[in-house]
């Protein structure tokens, strides 16, 4: 009989234990879930790692040639700005050296137009005419070659203005 309450004790402490037992069994089967599931999103995780650092290799390399596109961009700019300032000073002293020549060429059409008005009011025969003619005719023709050669300035000055808008647009671009 006290054997009997002891057996009884024992085998309820061993349903107790059996219990136990199943119950963490159970937390553990769970937990085991649980960590092959955490392991599982580390895996994932890590995969994502690896991706992002291979992207961002790769971004660096691109910065690394970008960075030497601008550089080379830069030096393309600086040449461009040399070429269009050494364009512009030549065209300004084309531009000075065409306006003495028109300005010369003004002062001579004076002169041609007061020796024309002498030559008319005056009465001399035709040899003398002949030769003051022949003079006004080569002033006449110095006359259209500076003029001739102002028109072509003004062709280079407008071609150096497009060269200077597609300059800035290649440094815009």
């Amino acid at each position: 009989t006290a054997i009997e309450a002891q057996r009884k004790e024992l085998r309820a402490s061993m349903g107790r234990v059996e219990e136990e037992r199943a119950s963490l069994e159970e937390r553990l089967s769970s937990e085991e879930t649980k960590r092959a599931e955490v392991q599982a999103s580390l895996a994932s995780l890590e995969g994502k790692l690896r991706a992002v650092q291979e992207k961002l290799i790769v971004a660096e390399e691109d910065k690394g040639h970008a960075e030497e596109e601008l550089q080379a961009a830069k030096e393309r700019e600086a040449e461009l700005v040399a070429k269009l300032e050494e364009k512009e000073a030549e065209f300004g002293r084309e531009r000075e050296a065409l306006l003495e020549q028109c300005a010369e060429a003004e002062k001579t059409k004076a002169e041609l137009a007061q020796r024309l008005e002498k030559i008319e009011n005056m009465e001399i025969n035709d040899e003398e005419l002949t030769q003051q003619l022949t003079i006004l005719d080569s002033e006449d023709s110095n006359l259209a070659q500076a003029v001739q050669a102002m028109e072509e300035y003004l062709t280079e000055a407008m071609e150096a203005a497009e060269d200077k808008g597609h300059a800035e647009e290649e440094l815009q671009a």
